[in-house]
């Protein structure tokens, strides 16, 4: 319940007497994510900064969190949910008026308060010097909520004012008085106690921690319990959420100067509690260090040097002791427990192979780890952001496994729709007398027709032997027996101009067998019969440079074509059987992959052959016009040939082009 209260600076609030918390929630994946910091530096509305935070304890009632602060010699009284300064009780050299908030409570059983209770072995002891020496190294601050108390722990005191001052740690117990918590009372622990960490747990009552062990602590006989050890080491907060269940922060003592959250092992612990037995649950177990904003240069960036916790429903309370930071600031640090869901995104989930697709982790709670298993057999995938493609058709089922900071793992899976490309760009069979046949792959556009008026034709002359399209679809070269080269446009184009350098130029001998153009569409190569490979520029443009790798058979007829990859680094030969012999353009280049499927003839001899658009396959043709497709590397063979000429039993077809887009 509620009671109204003045307090010494008149101003009327509400305090209440106790509260109750949220309960945890128990996700099945845990994990924390950051939500924002307090800073200390000041309290928001403080009149001061905080100096060297420790303890925390928070009382639900009055929404308030109360902080320990080592260096300052104070106990803070701030806003739960704002941060916001309320109330500072200092403790310290009690010379200072400013500093006589704890120098009025008195020792259970003796009445005496800290000033009252001189050390004899101290010459010239004093009040001032006693109260320092038991308010000097506030280190934790427990509430509990049954009696509505707070306690307030000092521990071994480094700087008292007088040689041979005993090291006192202390344990005060703070009450309500008009409404507001006041140190009413303490004890004396016994020398070498050090409660850096201390909690209440429900049904026992106090427990303080430091190292390796706990132990628990009766405040009214001033009574410690034996030491157990928890399994960790490290020891700098503890709480509990209920009787059950306890969690500890670890961190390694570390005052080194320039630390970042790079030598960071600061570390938030679950412990289910089951009589006397302790255990660790691995799926509650966070590293601090990464879990931050990602503004640099900011004091938010991840916890260097944790101290105690505090758990108000799902959200997280840790302090941060480095005093090195460039701010000076020791700020509270406060995540959210959220249940990590693990997501992504694919673009494009379905589409004709070759099927790049992008994948992006949206997994919730800030994963660390990522496992992409593509459903291909291929290699994992192990970051966040990835990509991948896929060359053969069929549906995959695409399964990402993500790893939080804690050590839980889950998956999730989407599946992939890879399709055979039903068409592809089309092209011309040229025949022996210069004709241009045009040529439907699948259900792919229909190309142009060629200009009459500016393609060769050489009436019942059978010469024609290799044909090649320009880039930009408005027209090509006819390659003829002799090594001539001849444009044409397409529909009205005109086709392309320039003079010839280069080649190769056989007056009579009808040897040359093929022709491919680079990229530009200003260069190329013409094979001839043994497989030699002739680099060829029109007008101004340079040649390409030598292939490396095609075959050549000296002083056999045997090579039938050339066809070039569409980014021009390499291509295949085309033997008169059909098969194909792969070479790279330049010491640069790249030969492509090993075709597959490739159709071997007999009846009649192969005479040329494209890739499709794509690279992942492409078209022969042999004599009488057939097409034969192949694939690339992994890759199956392109759609068929639907609309193109054919001449059974007449040996007339002489080359194939296909367009590249």
């Amino acid at each position: 319940m509620a009671a109204l209260a003045v307090t010494g600076l008149g101003v009327t609030t509400l305090a209440a007497t106790g509260g109750t918390a949220q309960a945890l929630s128990n996700p099945a994946n845990p994990v924390l994510a950051f939500n924002h910091i307090i800073s200390s530096h000041p309290f928001p509305g403080g009149p001061s900064n905080a100096s060297d935070i420790e303890g925390l304890a928070d009382v639900p009632g009055d929404n308030s969190m109360w902080v320990a602060d080592d260096n300052a010699d104070s106990v803070w009284e701030i806003n739960a949910t704002s941060g916001a300064y309320k109330l500072r009780l200092r403790g310290g050299d009690t010379s200072n008026p400013k500093n006589l908030d704890f120098s009025t409570a008195t020792e259970v059983g003796t009445g005496l308060t800290c000033g009252q209770k001189l050390d004899v072995a101290v010459v010239g002891d004093t009040a001032a010097n006693e109260c320092l020496a038991r308010s000097d190294d506030f280190e934790s601050v427990v509430y509990d909520p049954t009696d509505d108390v707070l306690y307030v722990t000092s521990g071994i005191a480094p700087s008292q004012t007088l040689p041979g001052t005993g090291v006192h740690p202390t344990v005060w117990q703070l009450t309500r008085v008009g409404g507001h918590f006041k140190p009413t009372s303490w004890q004396e622990l016994p020398a070498g106690e050090d409660p850096t960490a201390a909690g209440w747990r429900p049904g026992t009552g106090l427990y303080f921690g430091k190292g390796t062990k706990l132990k628990t602590y009766d405040f009214a006989s001033n009574t410690l319990g034996s030491s157990f050890s928890i399994g960790v080491s490290d020891i700098v907060g503890v709480t509990f959420t209920d009787a059950s269940t306890a969690f500890v922060t670890t961190a390694r003592v570390d005052t080194s100067a320039g630390r970042t959250t790079a030598t960071s092992d600061s570390t938030l612990h679950r412990f289910n509690i089951s009589g006397s037995n302790w255990s660790a649950d691995p799926k509650w177990t966070f590293p601090l260090k990464s879990i931050g904003g990602t503004a640099p240069g900011v004091d938010d960036d991840g916890m260097i040097d944790a101290r105690d916790l505090q758990i108000v429903g799902d959200s997280f309370y840790v302090t941060d002791g480095y005093d090195g930071r460039a701010s000076g600031d020791h700020p509270i640090y406060v995540y959210d427990l959220v249940n990590a869901t693990p997501s992504f995104l694919a673009l494009p989930t379905a589409g004709n192979r070759p099927l790049t697709v992008n994948f992006g982790d949206t997994s919730t709670g800030n994963p660390v780890s990522w496992d992409w298993n593509f459903g291909d057999g291929s290699a994992h995938g192990t970051t966040k952001l990835v990509s991948h493609t896929y060359n053969t058709a069929g549906k995959y089922t695409v399964t990402l496994t993500v790893g939080w900071s804690g050590g839980s793992t889950a998956q999730t899976t989407q599946d992939i729709t890879v399709t055979k490309p039903t068409g592809a760009p089309g092209g011309y069979i040229v025949d022996g007398f210069g004709g241009l046949q045009r040529v439907t792959v699948g259900n792919g556009p229909t190309p142009p027709a060629p200009n009459l008026k500016t393609a060769p034709y050489w009436q019942g002359w059978d010469i024609a032997r290799g044909v090649a399209l320009l880039p930009n679809k408005t027209g090509g070269y006819v390659l003829d027996g002799f090594g001539g080269i001849h444009p044409f446009g397409l529909g009205t184009n005109a086709g392309p101009s320039g003079a010839v350098k280069g080649g190769g130029y056989w007056v009579g001998w009808d040897i040359a067998r093929g022709i491919a153009l680079m990229p530009n569409g200003k260069s190329g190569y013409m094979i001839d019969g043994f497989g030699g490979i002739h680099p060829f520029a029109i007008g101004n443009a340079a040649l390409p440079p030598a292939t490396v790798g095609n075959p050549f058979w000296q002083g056999q007829d045997l090579a039938r074509g050339i066809m070039l990859t569409t980014d021009g680094k390499g291509g295949y030969v085309v033997d008169k059987t059909g098969k194909l012999y792969r070479f790279k353009v330049g010491t640069g280049g790249t030969k492509p992959a090993a075709p597959n499927t490739v159709g071997i003839v007999s009846a009649v001899q192969m005479q040329g052959g494209s890739f499709v658009s794509d690279n992942t396959g492409g078209l022969t043709v042999d004599g009488f016009g057939g097409t034969h497709g192949f694939g690339v590397g992994s890759f199956g063979p392109p759609p068929a040939v639907t609309v193109g000429p054919y001449w059974p039993g007449w040996d007339i077809a002489r080359d194939l082009a296909l367009f590249s887009s």
